[in-house]
């Protein structure tokens, strides 16, 4: 019963979306020349080595772009093809081994009597993926407004007709006329037909610009760097009447200088005045806020590109220091205080070492999201730099965890760290969540999985210490009510931040904290927690989803963020699609990623440690829990959570492993703080042995 009134519920929310075909902009009266560049990046522009893209550069609107495709790697056709359907695409079988480690073939896209050669292959990718990409949708669109030229191989695939047909067609762009850009509202040209180099692509836009005259151009750089694995950021810049001495932007990213290339496909049909299909992705490149001159503005973006790459390596080493350092600690643990050895003194100090060890572990993810306040990345050891920096802010974390009066019992410094960092978390995505790119628990642009909002990882940190911090406030009441409605409210808060569309727009959030918060109210109130109960969860954060998504689905579709748009999606029928690209990403990332060396001890400590410590001779967690008894509430509360967001996110793995980081360490803290206190307390009387009854007496 329950389940069907959620059911109707959700599909009465999502049918109130009228969900109707994006109405045809009005055509721009000037013609649009499209620059596409293969591989090119801001480091390789300069007056001196490529004057005529510099001097375009002067006049434009200009920022970074990201170039994925569905491929980890961008080929050169993937990009063309990703340009010609509006969503990521692959056109090629890449080499190597699948991940960011593959290399793009020789497969090179020729036109020959007015047709892409191979065009069953090169669509043959997309048309069988999950990203619903549907080729020939740019050339169509066009065509109905008139026509549009394509100038060169990688033009001809991304402005074919659904059946592999160019109509309009030159081979190089030395044979462009001003004519034929007047002609057509759009003319797409191809500046590596003639050579790769920045120089054989400057001087093919040299001839290409010669012939757009003063109309209005579109630079984008079409895949990645050919010479290397690594994802880099490319180029993006618009000539239109009032972008220059602009940045370049969209609102797909909300972020000040970078757009997708998926971007660019609805650029172009929003300035012919075609119909904009609703599976296309993007949002119009518009131009922002002021830059600097021409110089200062490519150094700033090529400085942005260097800090990512800097933190991409940073990144893996953290990792394994982190992993590792954790794992030293556990056995540290066990071994001081498994044994009875060297003492009472020697033991005290491992217990403070134990304390101290915990909750300096616990602060390294709050850590890692404030070390970005600094450019870390621009030191001449960027991987020490970060973690010396990490080092220091989370013993600041730890020092204010042992600071106030929450430090006399043993849930009090685990829920000031949760606090901590639920508050930064909190704040960061307030303020634009600009401390989670490129950051080591944050998401790359280049990665392209978020640019907004609440990444994976965040959420997951946040959360957490949501529900610890809920905890501790929780055990300062004294009545069930008070503890419940204290839950309650910090749930809220933290649904509104990781779910509310401007904020944390986050799917996958919603479903997780509903559940993990309704599981600590019922437990704080003294509810028995039953499986009707977490069900009745489980329906309202459905139902909570689906307001959210109705909700962003309402806005105009360059204001909808991804979960508007999968509401969108479900109502076409489409839905299946997101989630089956979904569950993929959450199966590769389960064979790929460290992070699931963490899941065996995860179970390990869930099955055999959170039931029953003492059974299985974890005799500090069995005194912490007596000392506070809402610690197994929140575990529990805890598990329920991150089970559900494993579960329902493309991350799934490092979902519930990077809460693990923050968690384990808590728990050695409040266990040896337990074991603190049953010290200072000293030894329990010894019990009083019966009195011997007197002769004659009666028995009792």
């Amino acid at each position: 019963m329950v389940g069907r009134r959620v059911s109707v519920l959700v599909a009465t929310l999502l049918g109130l979306l009228l969900v109707a075909p994006s109405a045809a902009a009005a055509p721009a009266s000037r013609p649009l020349v499209v620059l596409g560049a293969p591989g090119l990046r801001w480091s390789e522009l300069s007056p001196t080595a490529t004057p005529h893209l510099w001097s375009l550069v002067g006049e434009s609107a200009i920022g970074s772009l990201v170039t994925r495709t569905a491929r980890p790697v961008t080929c050169a056709p993937d990009g063309w093809l990703s340009l010609g359907t509006g969503v990521r695409a692959q056109a090629v079988a890449h080499e190597g081994r699948p991940g960011s480690k593959e290399r793009c073939p020789t497969t090179t896209v020729a036109v020959s009597g007015g047709r892409v050669e191979d065009w069953a292959s090169l669509t043959s990718f997309s048309r069988h993926s999950d990203y619903g990409a549907t080729p020939g949708l740019l050339g169509d669109a066009l065509a109905r407004r008139g026509c549009a030229l394509a100038v060169g191989p990688g033009a001809a695939l991304a402005l074919a007709l659904a059946d592999g047909a160019v109509p309009d067609y030159r081979a190089d762009p030395s044979q462009l006329t001003a004519d034929d850009v007047r002609r057509c509202p759009v003319t797409l040209v191809d500046l590596a037909a003639a050579g790769t180099t920045p120089a054989d692509l400057d001087r093919a836009a040299g001839a290409a610009l010669g012939a757009a005259g003063d109309t209005d151009v579109l630079l984008v750089s079409v895949s990645g760097d050919p010479t290397t694995t690594t994802p880099h950021l490319g180029v993006a810049a618009l000539r239109a009447p009032g972008s220059a001495g602009h940045w370049l932007t969209s609102r797909s990213t909300r972020r000040p200088t970078l757009s997708q290339l998926t971007d660019a496909t609805v650029t172009v049909l929003r300035h012919a005045g075609a119909a904009e299909p609703e599976e296309l992705v993007g949002t119009p490149q518009r131009p922002g806020a002021a830059r600097p001159a021409a110089a200062a503005a490519v150094a700033h973006l090529v400085q942005a590109d260097d800090d990512e790459q800097s933190a991409r390596r940073a990144q893996a080493g953290f990792w394994t220091v982190l992993l590792v350092l954790q794992f030293l600690l556990y056995v540290a643990v066990a071994v001081a205080l498994g044994r009875a050895w060297g003492g009472e003194r020697t033991r005290s100090t491992a217990l403070r070492a134990a304390r101290v060890g915990g909750l300096l572990f616990g602060g390294v993810p709050a850590a890692t999201f404030l070390a970005d306040l600094l450019p870390w990345e621009r030191s001449s050891v960027p991987a020490l730099a970060v973690l010396g920096l990490v080092v220091v802010l989370a013993a600041l974390v730890a020092l204010l965890a042992e600071a106030g009066p929450w430090r006399r019992r043993p849930l009090g410094p685990l829920a000031a760290v949760g606090a901590v960092t639920a508050l930064v978390l909190g704040v960061d995505v307030l303020t634009g969540g600009h401390l989670q790119e490129g950051t080591l628990m944050g998401y790359f642009p280049t990665v392209a999985g978020r640019f907004y909002g609440f990444g994976n990882q965040a959420f997951s940190l946040f959360a957490t210490g949501g529900l610890l911090a809920a905890t501790g406030l929780a055990a300062a009441l004294r009545t069930p009510r008070a503890r419940a409605l204290t839950v309650a409210l910090v749930g809220l808060v933290v649904l509104v931040l990781d779910g509310a569309p401007p904020l944390g727009a986050d799917v996958g959030g919603v479903l997780a904290v509903i559940p993990g918060f309704a599981v600590l109210v019922l437990l704080v109130a003294g509810l028995r927690l039953s499986w009707v109960r977490l069900v009745a969860a489980c329906g309202a954060a459905v139902v909570a989803l689906a307001a959210l998504a109705a909700l962003d689905a309402s806005r105009p579709a360059d204001s909808r963020t991804h979960l508007g748009r999968f509401a969108v999606e479900l109502v076409h029928g489409e839905g299946g699609r997101t989630l089956r690209r979904k569950a993929g990403a959450n199966l590769s990332l389960l064979l790929s990623t460290p992070l699931t060396l963490l899941l065996p001890a995860a179970l390990l400590f869930v099955v055999l440690v959170l039931r029953r410590p003492a059974r299985w001779h974890a005799p500090a967690l069995e005194r912490a829990y007596d000392r506070e008894p809402l610690l197994r509430a929140v575990l529990l509360a805890l598990l329920v959570l991150q089970v559900v967001a494993f579960a329902v996110n493309d991350s799934g793995v490092a979902i519930p492993a990077v809460a693990l980081t923050m968690v384990i360490p808590l728990l050695v803290a409040a266990s040896a703080s337990a074991l603190q206190l049953d010290a200072a307390a000293g030894p329990a009387p010894a019990p009083t042995p019966p009195t011997a009854p007197r002769p004659g007496a009666a028995p009792a």
